[in-house]
């Protein structure tokens, strides 16, 4: 997608050494670099480009020194936690988004449902979609040694990535993929289908099915 121009690109690529999360808080440079892109971004929905952008809190991006601070997903985590919160009754029908996150919490506390799912009676009170008020700490930055360990192991992995999407962009996805050393492609990349349309594309290595959807 065309958010940003090929100079600021290649600008952002030299001043930050290609790294724009851990990168150097005295890199001037780099930090002007990444404002500059934050302002361009800052209007568009970046878990999914094509929606609207439907809560004002999502308006305003973190700076470069938040974004480090608390590396950009738990800030939007956090953005997300308020989102729900409100239940959202209020906003435009083109946010269709929004409706279902409300629209889950209703379904997964409805009784037929839990039963259904075999919940145990009792065990669950009040099920909610982003739970943050659990006590745990973020430990584990990366997981690719464990998908490297778990593929030698010949267990297979389903991994899928929105191709619209600036949170986990899918050629993030794609390069932990490509270091993991004991795969071999069986499948090459090739679209799969729902009703005779072009819903994504797929690519299958041994053990690691990637999907784009």
């Amino acid at each position: 997608m065309g958010f940003v121009s090929y100079e600021l690109y290649q600008s952002m690529k030299e001043n930050c050494s290609g790294n724009f999360l851990d990168f150097d808080l005295s890199n001037v440079n780099c930090m002007n670099d990444l404002q500059v892109f934050e302002n361009l971004v800052s209007g568009i929905n970046r878990n999914q480009v094509l929606e609207p952008l439907c809560h004002k809190t999502f308006i305003t991006s973190p700076t470069p020194k938040e974004m480090l601070k608390d590396r950009h997903r738990r800030s939007l985590a956090k953005l997300e936690e308020g989102f729900v919160a409100k239940k959202v009754h209020g906003y435009r029908a083109s946010c269709s988004r929004a409706y279902t996150y409300v629209l889950l919490e209703y379904w997964a506390n409805n009784d037929a449902v839990r039963k259904a799912l075999h919940v145990r009676e009792g065990t669950i009170k009040n099920w909610m979609r982003c739970n943050y008020d659990l006590s745990y700490e973020h430990e584990i930055d990366n997981v690719v040694e464990y998908h490297q360990n778990i593929s030698t192991k010949g267990y297979r992995s389903l991994v899928y990535s929105g191709d619209h999407d600036m949170i986990v962009p899918h050629i993030s996805t794609e390069a932990w993929i490509r270091t993991l050393t004991n795969l071999s492609v069986t499948e090459e990349w090739h679209p799969w289908f729902v009703d005779g349309q072009v819903a994504g594309y797929v690519n299958v290595d041994a053990g690691i099915t990637h999907y784009m959807i």
